[in-house]
């Protein structure tokens, strides 16, 4: 396990999934606090920097991870949570987010265990 400080983005099925300073996304076993996975976010082709997480959601069996570079570039990631294999991600420059969820003139908010997406035109359940 590192020592550098680490974030807490959610607990799923016996999970702990934490974010170290360095911008590694950590799967920890709750029982005996080894770790499971690691996930580095850094590809240069694609967000142009490393990469923190700036929120996270969970359906039970992946984490939804809202990445941001610090230069205006995000997206979604979605880690399954028992491998930490990237299950899908979407990104690109225009996926701009403002600090609250925002996404491209939209905003994720979790509901009941529910991710629904907020947009002028309405709302819609995602997965």
């Amino acid at each position: 396990m590192t020592t550098d400080a680490q974030s807490f983005l959610a607990q799923v099925a016996g999970t702990a999934v934490i974010m170290t300073g360095g911008g590694t996304v950590r799967g920890l076993d709750l029982a005996s606090g080894e770790e499971r996975w690691a996930w580095k976010g850094t590809d240069p082709d694609e967000y142009g920097a490393e990469l923190y997480v700036s929120r996270s959601f969970t359906d039970g069996q992946f984490v939804l991870l809202v990445v941001e570079n610090g230069y205006g570039s995000a997206g979604l990631v979605s880690l399954d949570v028992v491998s930490g294999e990237v299950a899908w991600k979407q990104h690109g420059d225009e996926a701009v987010l403002d600090g609250a969820g925002q996404i491209g003139g939209s905003g994720l908010l979790a509901i009941d265990g529910n991710l629904l997406e907020v947009t002028p035109d309405g709302v819609r359940g995602l997965g």
